[in-house]
C-alpha cells in the first residue's frame, strides 16, 4: 500500500484476524479439560478457514484488496472496467455469431449496445462525431477529461483513457490500436455502430471533452 496508517481492507482483514486470534489464544490458556481442546481447535481451523478465504478472494477477485487511494487517477469506475475480465466465452460466441449473420447487423449490435456501459458508449460517438483518435493518458492526459450530461438531467465527470476502451472492446471489431502512436480509431464497424447507436437514441444530451464533444444531440 502507498500511505501506511490509512485503512485499508488488507488491514481490516490483518486487524480482525489477529484480535480474534488473539482474544481465543488468552481464553485457552485461562480453561482446561475439553473446554480448552475445543477452543485450540478453533482457533486453529479458525485461522485455516480464514486463510484459504483469503487465497480464494485474491487469486479470482484480488480487485477488492484495493482501497480508492490506489485508483490513482482514474475512477472507481474506470478502475473496475479495468480489472473487469474480458468476455466469457460464451458471450464471444454472442457476438461471433451475430457477426456471420451479416443481413443482420442490428442484431449484432444490440448484443454490442448490451455489453458496454454509456461511457464507452459516448466515447464511441465521440469518435465518430468529431471525428478523432483516443489517446493513451500517458501521451495527453487533458484530453481524456470529459463531462456527460444524459437525458436524466444526471452529470458525470472525470478521466477517460482510449487504453481502457481498447481493452473492452477489441474482441468486437469496432476499435483498432495503433501501439506506436498510443491511440486507439475507430474501424468501419465502429462507425457503424457508433451511428446506430444515435439512431437508437443512446446519445448523451451534451459531451465536453480536450478531444471535442456535442452541446446537443445529434438528429437522425
Amino acid at each position: 500500500m502507498k500511505a501506511f496508517g490509512k485503512i485499508t481492507p488488507l488491514g481490516i482483514i490483518a486487524a480482525f484476524v489477529t484480535l480474534t486470534e488473539t482474544t481465543l489464544g488468552y481464553a485457552v490458556t485461562k480453561v482446561d479439560g475439553e473446554v480448552q481442546v475445543a477452543l485450540a481447535a478453533f482457533v486453529i481451523f479458525f485461522a485455516l478457514l480464514v486463510f484459504s478465504v483469503f487465497c480464494w478472494i485474491l487469486w479470482h477477485r484480488a480487485n477488492v484488496f484495493y482501497p480508492p487511494s490506489e485508483y490513482g487517477k482514474h475512477t472507481p469506475q474506470e478502475f473496475a472496467d479495468a480489472v473487469r475480465p474480458p468476455l466469457s466465452k460464451v458471450v464471444s460466441k454472442q457476438v461471433e455469431f451475430a457477426a456471420s449473420v451479416e443481413w443482420d447487423e442490428d442484431a449484432q449490435f444490440a448484443i454490442i449496445d448490451s455489453l458496454l456501459d454509456d461511457l464507452q458508449k459516448q466515447f464511441l460517438i465521440l469518435m465518430h462525431l468529431v471525428p478523432c483518435d483516443l489517446l493513451s493518458s500517458e501521451v495527453d492526459e487533458e484530453k481524456g477529461k470529459y463531462e456527460i450530461k444524459y437525458a436524466s438531467e444526471s452529470t458525470t465527470t472525470g478521466e477517460f483513457d482510449g487504453w481502457m476502451l481498447y481493452s473492452k472492446v477489441k474482441d468486437m471489431a469496432l476499435i483498432e490500436v495503433v501501439i506506436k502512436e498510443k491511440k486507439v480509431s475507430l474501424t468501419k464497424s465502429g462507425h457503424r455502430f457508433s451511428v446506430w447507436l444515435i439512431k437508437n437514441n443512446k446519445q448523451a444530451l451534451c459531451m465536453k471533452t480536450g478531444y471535442g464533444g456535442w452541446s446537443e444531440p445529434t438528429t437522425h
